[in-house]
Formats: structure tokens, sequence, C-alpha cells
């Protein structure tokens, strides 16, 4: 009985090899998509739990319009469960590169930026526990002194913007503000408005700075 049946079998492939290798390749196909499909979200909570991890990407981000003193720092430290907090400066300003306005936000850095390990484009390594959010450095070099700033490498990208470039702002007194290196952080997300790409772009200056939430500026980098 197994002997007829086989040969059943083996006749109905060979009268009609052609539907059969067509049937099988649509399962193969269809098995393949299935198993990339069941990977995928694995795949990506692991790449992405790396990258986190690797950067020290914060839990929670605390606001104030009005700033925080070193009493509220000294304050959160000592919540239970926090075991590092980085104080920032940050504000929004528009920058202007070929006749294109950029809503961009600058960013400051703590110093441990400058000794941070990131040559494996995946960690940035720091002894400085207090060091969150770090970002990764693709190319140029670490701000070192009041004046520079590093650019984030999706805006290099977008544009074609290379190291060297010059990078001036207008933020109250501050002016004449250059650039000596790019880091990546995914941040900018390109939107479509009147026949021009707006990007949302994040710049990163030493922490010397004195930055206030709300302040407004003119940011432009000539090519």
């Amino acid at each position: 009985m197994r002997g007829a049946f086989n040969k059943d079998v083996l006749r109905s492939v060979t009268h009609s090899l052609g539907r059969f290798l067509a049937i099988a390749a649509i399962v193969a196909l269809g098995t393949g998509f299935y198993a990339g499909l069941r990977m995928t979200a694995p795949d990506m909570k692991l790449a992405a739990d790396e990258y986190f991890d690797g950067t020290s990407l914060m839990d929670i981000r605390v606001l104030s319009t009005l700033g925080l003193t070193d009493d509220d720092i000294a304050a959160l430290r000592h919540v239970e469960g926090v075991e590092a907090v980085m104080p920032a400066r940050e504000t929004d300003v528009m920058a202007s590169i070929d006749g294109e306005q950029y809503a961009t936000r600058v960013h400051s850095l703590p110093d441990a930026a400058r000794t941070s390990d990131t040559s494996d484009g995946v960690h940035a390594r720091s002894d400085d526990p207090d060091y969150l959010n770090r970002p990764l450095l693709v190319r140029g070099s670490w701000p070192q002194k009041t004046g520079e700033c590093v650019l984030s490498a999706n805006l290099v990208e977008n544009d074609a913007i290379a190291v060297g470039d010059t990078l001036t702002y207008t933020l109250d007194t501050f002016e004449g503000e250059t650039f000596v290196g790019t880091v990546t952080k995914i941040y900018a997300v390109g939107t479509k408005k009147q026949n021009a790409t707006y990007f949302d772009v994040r710049i990163t200056l030493p922490s010397d700075k004195a930055l206030l939430p709300g302040m407004n500026g003119t940011v432009t980098i000539n090519k």
C-alpha cells in the first residue's frame, strides 16, 4: 500500500513538475516571510536595548520653565531609585542653511563628553556615572574650548554639510560660534511644507554656556 502511494505521489509531481515547483516556491517564500516577521520585533528590541544601554539613555526627563537650581539637582539625586542625574541646558533656535530655515535645538554637554570613548560606534564609554544621553562621535573631535560645538549627523547627511563648515548663531550676547565635529542622534524627521523639507535638528554645545529655557536665536551655517 505504501509503495503504491509513493508511486502515485511521484507520478503527480513528475506529470506537473512546473506547478509543483511553483507551489514549493510560494510555500518557501511564505515561510521565510513569516519567519522574518516573527524575528523583526525581538531583533529590534535587542538592537534598541544595546544602543540605549551603550549610550546611557535617560529614563525620566525633568523640565522647568524657570530652570533648576543646585538644590533642585541635589534633591533629585536623593530621590529613591535615582542612580544618576545630569543637569543640562537647552534652547531652540532657527538655523539658516543655503536659504532654508530649520528648527534647531541647542543642547549642552558635560565635560565627560570630551573624554568619552565612542570608537566602536555603539557604546559611549565614560568614567562619569552621571553622564547620560551620550552622543556618538562620527567624525571630527569633541569641543575643546568656548565657541565650539558638535553638529548632529542627521543634518550633515541630509544637507551634505562637511566638518569645517562655519556655524554662527545669534542668541542674546553670544555670537560667532563654530563647530569642530559631528555626532549621531536619533532626532530629525523631515516634514514637507510648501515645497521645502524641514528637519528638527539637535546641535550640542559645551555646558559652560548660560543657556536658559525659552531663549530664542538664529543660527546660520555657511558652507
